[in-house]
């Protein structure tokens, strides 16, 4: 147990918002958000399209949670190649995983893929009780743990499509893993052609390629990033 902060922290109401809707904060009202502000030691900053959020190499104790905006998780390989991890949109956390093991130091890149707001919280206040016993602290420790369960979760995902021998199996793998999560075949992902080219470790123009292909033959219909999933089953 920790002493709790002094003073609640004057938040934005747009940031408060924005954090209710989080999968963090789930359960938690705006009220309880404004008031354990100080407690939770609640920064909030914006960063410019392209800005480095945090680097390879820093060791952390705060997780963020964007606000608004775009974040890219990204790794470098030893050759300078890089590696897009994941896209979080607004009401998504990073760096919990690295501020929960407190000296372990990065070894992803965050960078702002647009104008981007967050908040960052300390993550040894998040997980653990203060000393005012907050009666919405433990709900707030809860979800942390469910977030960095689900995190793990689509990391595994994503193995299971990058493992995947052909760019036209990547591609399907994650339309459908996709369309099951979200209990439709019409649906919309968060990444542009560029950055779903990334996320699955493939060439862009194959990519291409092969999504001009499956429309042709009638497996899938997409405009930009709406897609939707048609009942032709393709020799894969």
């Amino acid at each position: 147990m920790f002493k709790s902060a002094a003073k609640p922290i004057h938040l934005d109401a747009k940031v408060v918002q924005a954090l209710k809707k989080t999968a963090l904060f789930r359960g938690v009202s705006a009220e309880e958000i404004s008031a354990m502000s100080g407690c939770l030691n609640v920064r909030v900053r914006t960063f410019e399209r392209g800005e480095t959020i945090l680097r390879s190499g820093d060791t952390v104790r705060d997780l963020g949670v964007v606000v608004s905006g775009s974040v890219h998780i990204v790794r470098d390989g030893y050759w300078g190649d890089e590696n897009l991890m994941s896209v979080m949109g607004p009401g998504n956390v990073f760096a919990e995983n690295y501020a929960c093991m407190r000296d372990v130091p990065l070894d992803v890149n965050v960078f702002a893929a647009d104008d981007t707001c967050v908040a960052f919280l300390n993550v040894q206040r998040v997980s653990q009780t203060c000393s005012s016993v907050c009666p919405f602290h433990q709900r707030l420790s809860e979800n942390l743990i469910n977030e960095i369960a689900h995190k793990n979760l689509n990391l595994s995902r994503k193995m299971s499509y990058v493992v995947q021998r052909s760019t036209r199996k990547k591609v399907m793998a994650y339309l459908s893993s996709v369309a099951m999560e979200q209990g439709s075949p019409k649906f919309e992902i968060p990444m542009n052609r560029q950055e779903l080219a990334d996320y699955l470790a493939v060439d862009r123009s194959a990519l291409s390629t092969t999504l001009g292909k499956l429309k042709s033959e009638g497996v899938i219909s997409f405009s930009r990033n709406h897609f939707e999933l048609k009942q032709a089953l393709p020799d894969a």
